[in-house]
């Protein structure tokens, strides 16, 4: 009985949202926002940067459950600087752009408020520039330091997505969008680093990372 009448309850929300036009009852959600990435990659952490994000999502079980695509980083706004004390090159940024595939999960409440949140899996691609690092030895009593160049290119690593957000009806179907999300990172891999770090005696890097992005925006619910 306690179960009927809160399948009861459920629809009679969902009945709600519906008649009243609001972005829950959307089968279309299409926005774009700006706002705020900081990242830690490898054991190394980068400065806080803009950040812009492209997002589609198709209504598949309305007015609840949606699943959509999203663009992180690109066409701009996935610049990262490593922070300072690091023993990288700082004055080089790296280049992160994410693609990936996202759920997103509405609470269906009357009026021009939506919570929701959001759970995804994608690709990182991150474009790194050439490290310089310095072997030093002893020979016969004299010590020297040499510097190599060691070849970073470009990089594939897998990123998982967790985060809330809301949107804000600001008049017919145009709505504010707020969101922030945890994107835990694996997979990235740097074998000519690797390699060349060996002889330097320092421990393997760690291959995993995060990042936090908190964006604003705007969204088109049809």
């Amino acid at each position: 009985m306690h179960f009927g009448k809160t399948l009861l309850g459920l629809g009679l929300v969902s009945a709600a949202a519906l008649s009243s036009g609001d972005a829950s009852a959307s089968f279309l959600d299409l926005g774009v926002q700006g706002g705020v990435s900081s990242r830690t990659l490898a054991d190394v952490k980068y400065k806080p940067g803009f950040n812009f994000q492209a997002h589609a999502d198709l209504a598949l079980i309305p007015p609840i459950l949606m699943l959509g695509a999203y663009v992180n980083g690109f066409p701009f706004g996935g610049q990262a600087y490593p922070k300072a004390g690091q023993g990288v090159n700082t004055n080089e940024a790296i280049n992160f752009q994410s693609y990936g595939l996202r759920a997103k999960l509405k609470i269906p409440i009357p009026g021009g408020f939506t919570p929701y949140g959001i759970a995804g899996i994608g690709l990182v691609s991150a474009s790194f520039p050439d490290i310089t690092i310095q072997k030093c030895a002893t020979v016969a009593g004299q010590s020297g330091c040499i510097e190599q160049k060691v070849p970073n290119a470009n990089k594939l690593f897998a990123e998982f997505v967790l985060g809330i957000g809301a949107m804000i009806k600001l008049g017919g179907p145009v709505h504010l969008t707020l969101e922030g999300a945890w994107r835990p990172t694996t997979g990235y891999k740097n074998e000519d680093y690797d390699k060349a770090m060996e002889t330097q005696k320092q421990p393997q890097p760690s291959r995993t990372g995060s990042s936090f992005t908190f964006h604003g925006g705007l969204a088109i619910s049809l």
